[in-house]
């Protein structure tokens, strides 16, 4: 019997194992396909990848991070407000979901910059969106001072945000700059935490 038992572990850790394995794998395959995109479309079926693996993996955060993250970018390939609007709920459920599972820096910047977006759609009837993504960015930073995507999103809100709310190249640049300067000792946790970010600092700071 306790032979039969030791057997029985034995067997699970493997099959664990493997199956850690196989995610580790369909992720990094699944996040190197993303960058690769030039459609709404791509991106859409990417986030559709990445929802599949989150219900696999219901514990894991990552994938709903990603999926959040197709959606965002997705909207900027669209020109129809209805259609933003429904991709950015989207993405900001999928945050709101991954949240759950990890209150970490990388989801509450996502959020930051989501909620940002939807403000940008109607900002005079959305003005709530504006203190709720700051106070995302402001926890992602206490959470992470080291995390650059923090400041890049932060500069990048300033820098579309009016200068008379406070806004305007100059105040984003100072934001940018430290952006930077995380970016330059930036070491990922590892192959699939996030990583992007360093091709839009470089787009804001040569404008």
């Amino acid at each position: 019997m306790k032979k039969y038992i030791i057997v029985l572990i034995t067997l699970l850790g493997t099959s664990l194992a493997q199956a850690q394995n196989n995610y580790r794998e369909t992720m990094s395959a699944a996040i190197a396909a993303l960058d690769s995109v030039k459609s709404k479309e791509s991106l859409l079926e990417k986030a559709a990848l990445f929802e599949r693996i989150a219900d696999a993996e219901p514990k894991e955060w990552l994938p709903l991070y990603y999926a959040a993250y197709a959606n965002l970018y997705a909207n900027f390939w669209s020109q129809e407000e209805k259609e933003r609007d429904a991709l950015l709920d989207n993405s900001l459920k999928l945050v709101e979901k991954g949240l759950k599972l990890s209150d970490n820096s990388e989801l509450l910047a996502l959020k930051g910059y989501v909620e940002y977006m939807k403000l940008s759609i109607d900002p005079p009837n959305r003005l709530s969106y504006m203190g709720s993504s700051q106070a995302a960015l402001e926890k992602a930073e206490k959470l992470d001072p080291q995390n650059p995507r923090v400041y890049l999103i932060q500069g990048q809100n300033l820098y579309y945000t009016p200068a008379a709310f406070g806004g305007g190249k100059e105040a984003a640049t100072v934001l940018l700059e430290k952006a930077k300067e995380k970016f330059d000792t930036f070491e990922p946790k590892d192959e699939l935490a996030p990583q992007w970010g360093r091709k839009e600092l470089q787009r804001l700071l040569a404008q």
